[in-house]
């Protein structure tokens, strides 16, 4: 019987290939989410919208790609932390039991 770990990373993957499957979910998801964020109030109703803006002017280019930047070691920094907790439980370093509750 397989418990949550395994149901959720699969076999016994090893640390660098759990931090690139954390990381790259992560990031699927911010890509998701931001992204369709960024498009529907900066492309495609950014003069609809622009009256709700806390700020009146729009970013500048090299403000995004900064923006973007700190969004990508954030994502790796989130995958380091999620491996390593994930490993560390592996090993029983941890108080996380991952036993069934009937």
């Amino acid at each position: 019987m397989t418990g949550p770990i395994e149901h959720f990373f699969g076999g016994e993957p090893d640390f660098l290939q759990r931090f690139v499957n954390t990381a790259s979910a992560v990031g699927l998801r911010y890509v998701l989410v931001a992204g369709l964020a960024w498009i529907l109030a900066y492309r495609l109703f950014r003069t609809r919208w622009a009256y709700r803006k806390i700020l009146p002017r729009f970013p500048e280019a090299s403000e995004v790609r900064r923006e973007l930047l700190y969004s990508f070691v954030a994502i790796l920094l989130f995958g380091l932390i999620a491996a390593a907790t994930i490993s560390a439980a592996r090993r029983g370093w941890t108080r996380m039991y991952f036993t069934a509750i009937p």
